[in-house]
């Protein structure tokens, strides 16, 4: 009895415990009413979602339900499913059963309504006749309304429309629907001029409505069509064609011409003249044997305008992809990719989801274009096990890792996300909370396989919980870009989330603010009527809304200059104005629009919604009317192509070139510029061409005849050389586009000439040199620093150039390399994705006949290769005779990794600005910001103008808001981040340099050979392109930007060959003698000596005046140029001032570059290139005690030439140097010349500053020459500064090819004055933002005759003494 009685209190103990989980259970339905708000379809049944969120302290482990279920998230008490049920009529529920970890279930039931759609509905149409949009794509529209229809219900879809003729389908926005009506080529378009009857049913009356029709009664009076193009043998890879119809009218209204190819019937654009004679264009795509019909409508019915047969354009080769690869390499992390190809065009690729382009050279490792290898590396997590992808071309690769860590097969999670709408901007700031497991975030992609953020964008925690904020510039239809957005980490585990909806169990999703059309109370523009001839015009649209200044994601699109073409817009966003109480969306009309409404568009979440929707809906003043007197919307036209020759004959080893010539013309807007792109077909090397109506050869902007040689090696192989690419823009901003190969929406500036081209645009080159297929080689490689801190951006005054790495490289073939096709550097950090690949195109520096060097640099963007590090490959070393070569990550004969820190560095960085300091409102974007840091405002010459408190901007991290900024009126300001760490002590950021605009009140004026050389700015300037002399006197190679000399030959026509030099140190000062064998009668001695320095007021009169009397001389032992030299010396003086006594420190170090090679160097954040047997002086100037911040330091350095020779001729030349952006200084007697480098830059106070010179001509210095001697002083003019100065000049010996004569520049010969004229003064600068040494140097070389050697050793000694006094 005690056994069934325990029995029984068992069982009733567990029915209580049980009793207890059933109810435990809770649930929240999460669904936006706004849903399921909705009728049923035709059938009578619902097609619901629902999201609800399920919580048990037990867990939950599933739902019973017979509709489609999906689970988002879960943790061990709650889980969030997503519901899809499809519902019959009525209002009623539905049911499904949930169970816990331990069985124990429940029954939910949610309420729904299905309702059936009302049947009789009061229907107003907004217009009384059709509305014309206008579009390339035919829509005929009218707009109603449904004024007893509930406005958050879409329309029923059991509305039945019935037009008299045509095809009809609605859409809507808010309470308005829009009927679109279109044309198949079965229909009868000749009822395009009759009224329209509509009849709407929605199962109950029948409503009817009759429109006006659009159309006009206009005859064309003469026409001419031009189809292009119309054969398979051009060579492009576009499926569309143009047709463009030229023709005269007798009204000056538009036509009705339609036209069809194979499907719905268009209206061609007007796009330039008028009404009466216009030019109309169309966009088709081909399909094989498409008929194409044109037609024009009118009272008299319709009449053919043509009838053409279009042939499919094809691809004129075969394009393939054999022996796909995907294969581990000896690095356990780095997986290749191979194929073989013939693919001569960049094309899309996939891996891992991931959609984008790898452009050429990258990937193409050795071949030609006739068959290649194509190879690259991907470098994978060390977690990984699973298989990864990559496809291209339709060919796909796949390989599945072995692990060499932890597996991780979990991908990262979503805790939360918000956003934020930076004021008067359309950036968009995600915030997001991410955490994952083991490997870490890597990336977001959003739906369309864009990046919208990854590892780079942390600002607090770390990769595997983090926060990330992601920087988005607002698109249109935002929400679709949101709603599978794909989160990954690194070892390519990956899920998609709609963050647009519920997505976790926290109940986190993405709540954009977007404006509901049913808020707009009325659209108004600034002005409505315009017109444009010859002028583009400003304008604004007023967006006038119930709910006033609330941000909110809205933007307005404005088809693009040129024929309409859907998806090509330009995007305008806007700003609340609190005069107008409206938001404001500035933007502008191009000139020559044709008469006509102006299209544009308004954007708020979903399509967008054009203006012939919104001014039928909210009338006229929603409307934009321009006029033109002769409108142009179609881009440049070339009208003649002519090659000379268009068969080139190349003989061995002699080098040549052929000529194109294109006439452009456009006639009403005016050509702005125009670019072409000439493509070798065996090793794909472009040649590319810019012009401008300046560059015209004949003619002017609206008509010219546009020339330019394509030059071609004599080692070529025979290859035609095609024209790859043109770009042509129109001052209206008007595009005209031809890419071979390519698909392309725009105009075809070929359109009226391709049949007289037979389709080819080539020139066929025939080379006589004998033929090889050996690649070239990559013989030398090196990168400094091979350690970089990619979370460390510097400080106030130090590490600049923290995260730059400089590359240096040398190349070799037996036919010598193409020097014209630089090679790529690639820097890539882990997996194949668009964000983990940077490119750095490299400079050629130095060339022989089998060889070429070069150099590049890259700052590494903030946060890149962090943790995993960097990996580097090359690719694009081309030879002379077309063959390529490029080397992968595995491949790559030299190191290649570049390390990173595996933590983070907390230091501060500042990373760019939004906005206008001018305004007084400055946003600065960073890292590892804190709340009240603040804004640190200086002049280029660091005097401290402001600091600035910071205004809240929401809860982010990585952005800092300062407002109320006083006027400055400087032309550049440094901006830093200043955070207190004590009683006057703080830590500082990097600096950036912003444009304000203003005038430096210390500069007297902008020139820089101003007479004090104050220097305002910050930048280190590029030299403008030379011209090419002498062609380069056969020793370099000729660039847009000017020769570029062949070691060991200098100068700017490459005729100065640096010969060796053995120089002897003076230890009493820093000078140098340099004696030469006897080879000459003749005796030469060149000094280049420091003879005073001297502070300047801002009018340029000397405040203080120095003199350097005595130096210390040791043996320099720790030389920063070691590596090239074992001849190194340093010199020590200083100066007193007298406005405190404080003493300034002048230290020259001397480094002799005996090496017989010519070397790389970096300084200032620049690669030079040291030629050999250079002397090179770096000089260090610390802190002086300047009389007033406005005052400048000047150094006078006095330059001369000469020998004793009586009859001689002398010059003295200055020109800039093409591939350092220095400066050069000749000093030339007869046919022998000393060089002095002179860098652009120096570093002042830890920043890369610019410097200018100044010609001193005064009393205390002046200049003079003779036929045997050439003088002068320059003023090197040193800015404002508080603790160090450093520069680097260098100078070289040289024999020139050509002997100075009276046509030198700054030339004294036999009878000439001895005193350079104020005219040859000025020529003798040694060049703006110069250093000099700040010291006496003689640079004395001999050729002798023994009996003179000793007078002229003690003439040499004397002139030391005296420059020294």
């Amino acid at each position: 009895m005690m056994r069934k009685s325990n029995y029984f209190v068992l069982l009733l103990v567990l029915n209580t415990i049980l009793l207890g989980l059933v109810n435990s259970f809770t649930i929240q339905d999460l669904t936006d009413p706004k849903t399921n708000d909705k009728f049923a379809d035709a059938s009578g049944r619902c097609y619901n979602t629902y999201y609800v969120l399920l919580e048990d302290p037990d867990g939950i482990s599933d739902i019973i339900f017979t509709e489609t279920k999906t689970l988002l998230d879960n943790n061990s008490t709650h889980s969030l499913y997503k519901l899809s049920p499809v519902l019959s009529t009525g209002a009623t529920s539905f049911s499904f059963q949930v169970e816990n970890s331990l069985g124990a279930q429940t029954t939910f039931n949610i309420a729904y309504s299905c309702p059936t759609n009302p049947t009789d509905l009061e229907i107003e149409f907004l217009s009384d006749r059709v509305i014309n949009t206008g579009f390339v794509i035919s829509n005929l529209i009218a707009v109603f309304k449904v004024n007893n229809f509930p406005t958050s219900k879409p329309l029923p879809n059991t509305l039945v429309f019935t037009p008299t003729s045509g095809n009809i389908y609605y859409s809507s926005i808010g309470p308005y629907y829009f009927l679109v009506l279109s044309y198949s080529q079965s229909d009868d378009i000749s009822a395009i001029t009759s009224d329209y009857t509509f009849s709407i049913s929605a199962g109950g009356p029948t409503y009817q409505q009759s429109l006006k029709s659009f159309a006009t009664d206009v005859k064309a009076l003469s026409f001419t069509h031009n189809i292009s193009p119309m054969s398979q043998a051009f060579e492009i890879k576009s499926v569309f064609f143009f047709s463009e119809l030229t023709g005269t009218f007798d009204k000056n209204e538009p036509a009705n011409i339609m036209e069809n190819s194979g499907g719905t019937w268009v209206q061609p654009m007007y796009v330039s003249g008028n009404y009466t004679k216009p030019i109309l264009l169309s966009r088709y795509a081909t399909l094989p044997n498409t008929n194409f019909e044109s037609k024009i409508v009118n009272s008299d019915g319709v009449s053919s305008l043509g009838d053409y047969t279009i042939t499919k354009i094809n691809d004129p080769n075969p394009f393939a992809i054999t022996n796909p690869l995907f294969e581990p390499t000896s690095d356990p992390i780095v997986y290749s990719i191979s194929y073989t190809s013939n693919y001569q065009y960049s094309s899309p690729v996939t891996s891992d989801g991931v959609t984008f382009n790898l452009y050429h050279p990258f990937g193409y490792t050795n071949g030609d274009s006739n068959s290649y290898l194509a190879k690259f590396d991907v470098f994978v997590s060390r977690n990984i096990d699973h298989q990864i992808s990559f496809t291209t071309t339709n060919t796909a690769f796949y390989v599945t890792p072995a692990p060499l860590d932890t597996v991780d097969s979990t991908p990262p999670k979503i805790v939360s996300i918000d956003y934020y709408l930076l004021p008067n901007t359309s950036t968009i700031v995600l915030t997001v909370h991410i955490t994952d497991d083991i490997s870490g975030f890597f990336a977001m992609i959003d739906a369309y396989s864009v990046v919208m953020g990854d590892y780079t964008n942390l600002v607090k925690g770390n990769l595997n919980d983090g926060i990330f904020e992601m920087i988005q510039e607002a698109p249109s239809e935002l929400s679709q870009y949101y709603n599978a957005i794909k989160i990954c980490d690194w070892a390519l585990n990956c899920q998609s989330v709609d963050v647009i909806e519920v997505f976790n169990v926290n109940l986190a999703k993405l709540d954009l603010e977007f404006l509901n059309f049913n808020e707009i109370i009325s659209i108004k523009f600034e002005k409505n009527d315009i017109d444009t001839t010859n002028q583009s015009v400003e304008n604004k649209m007023m967006l006038y809304t119930t709910f006033g200044d609330r941000p909110h994601i809205t933007l307005i699109s404005f088809d693009k200059p040129g024929p309409f073409i859907p998806g090509q817009y330009r995007k305008f966003y806007g700003h609340w104005d609190d005069i107008l109480n409206c938001y404001v969306y500035p933007f502008t009309i191009p000139k020559n629009r044709f008469t006509g409404t102006y299209i544009y568009s308004l954007n708020l979440d979903q399509s967008p919604t054009f203006s012939s929707h919104l001014s039928t809906i909210f009338g006229p003043d929603a409307e934009i009317r321009v006029t033109s007197e002769n409108a142009d919307m179609m881009g440049p036209e070339v009208t003649s192509v002519t090659k000379n020759p268009s068969t080139l004959t190349v003989n061995d080893g002699q080098d040549s070139s052929f000529e194109m010539e294109f006439r452009i013309k456009d006639s009403v807007n005016g050509l702005k510029m125009a670019h072409f792109s000439i493509m070798s077909e065996l090793d794909l090397h472009r040649y590319n061409f810019t012009f401008y109506p300046s560059d015209a050869v004949d003619g002017d902007k609206y008509d010219g005849l546009y020339k330019f040689s394509v030059p071609v090696n004599g080692k070529c192989r025979s290859q035609k050389f095609h024209v790859q690419r043109v770009y042509l823009e129109d001052e209206a901003g008007v595009q005209s586009i031809y890419q071979r190969f390519e698909t392309l929406d725009d105009y075809n500036p070929f359109i009226k000439i391709i049949d007289s081209l037979n389709y080819e645009i080539y020139t066929q080159v025939n080379c006589l040199a004998a033929q090889e297929s050996d690649p070239p080689a990559l013989i030398e490689f090196s990168f400094t620093p091979t350690t970089v801190d990619p979370h460390y951006s510097g400080t106030l005054l130090n590490d600049n150039d923290a995260r730059v790495v400089v590359f240096n490289f040398k190349t070799s073939d037996d036919s010598g390399i193409l020097l014209s096709a630089l090679p790529v550097v690639y820097l890539q950090s882990q997996n194949l994705a668009p964000n983990t690949i940077l490119r750095v195109d490299a400079n050629l520096i130095s060339s022989t006949d089998k060889t070429a060097t070069y150099n590049c640099s890259i700052e590494i963007p903030y946060g890149f290769g962090f943790p995993h590090g960097i990996r580097v490959s090359l690719y694009g070393i081309i030879d002379n005779q077309s063959n390529f070569r490029g080397y992968s990550l595995s491949e790559m004969p030299f190191p290649n990794i570049i390390s990173v820190p595996t933590t983070r560095n907390p230091a501060i960085s500042l990373l760019s600005s939004t906005g206008e300091i001018s305004t007084g409102v400055l946003t600065v974007f960073g890292r590892n910001f804190e709340q009240n840091d603040k804004l640190l405002i200086q002049d280029t010459r660091l005097n401290k103008l402001y600091v600035i408190e910071p205004t809240l901007l929401g809860d982010l991290l990585s952005f800092k808001k300062f407002e109320n900024i006083p006027k400055i009126n400087r032309e550049y300001v440094l901006i830093t981040i200043q955070r207190s760490t004590g009683v006057d002590t703080f830590e500082y950021s990097n600096s950036l340099k912003l444009y304000v605009g203003g005038t430096d009140p210390s500069s007297s004026g902008s020139s820089s050979e101003s007479s004090n050389g104050n220097s305002n700015s910050e930048e280190t300037p590029t030299n403008p392109p030379q011209k090419c002399i002498s062609e380069c006197s056969g020793n370099g190679v000729c660039t847009p930007n000017g020769c570029i000399c062949k070691s060991p030959w200098v100068g700017r026509d490459c005729s100065s060959q640096v010969i060796i030099i053995e120089p002897t140190i003076n230890s009493t000062s820093p000078s140098t003698n340099i004696t030469l064998p006897p080879t000459s009668e003749k005796i030469y001695y060149a000094i280049i000596s420091i003879v005073g320095m001297s502070e300047l007021d801002p009018s340029g009169e000397v405040v203080n005046d120095y003199r350097f009397n005595r130096w210390i001389f040791t043996k320099n032992t720790n030389s920063k140029y070691q590596q090239f030299t074992n001849e190194t010396w340093k010199y020590e003086a200083s100066i007193t001032s007298p406005l405190d006594q404080s003493i300034t420190n002048v230290t020259v170090f001397i480094d002799y570059f005996n090496s017989p090679t010519a070397v790389n160097i970096t300084f200032a954040g620049q690669v030079l290139t040291m030629n050999p047997y250079t002397l090179k002086y770096s000089v260090n100037v610390t802190s002086y005690s300047f009389a007033k911040s406005q005052n400048s330091l000047q150094l006078v350095l006095s330059a001369s030439l000469e020998n004793q020779e009586k009859n001689e001729c002398s010059s003295l030349e200055k020109y800039d140097a093409v591939e350092s952006n220095s400066e050069f200084i000749k000093l030339q007697v007869n046919d022998h010349s000393l060089y002095g480098r002179f860098i652009k830059r120096g570093i002042v106070d830890g920043r890369t500053l610019s410097i200018s010179n100044t010609i001193v001509e005064n009393k205390i210095y002046q200049s003079s020459s003779t036929q045997s001697k050439s003088q002068a002083y320059i003023g090197i003019n040193l800015p404002y500064f508080r603790n160090l100065v450093q520069i680097d000049p260098d100078f070289s010996v040289l024999i020139d090819n050509k002997p100075a004569n009276p046509s030198s520049m700054n030339s004294i010969c036999q009878e000439k004055k001895s005193k350079l004229t104020g005219g040859q003064i000025a020529g003798i600068a040694v060049g703006s933002f110069a250093f000099a040494s700040v010291i006496a140097v003689c640079i004395g070389y001999y050729i002798y005759k023994k009996k003179q050697s000793k007078k002229l050793m003690a003439s040499i000694e004397s002139r030391l003494k005296e420059v020294n006094k």
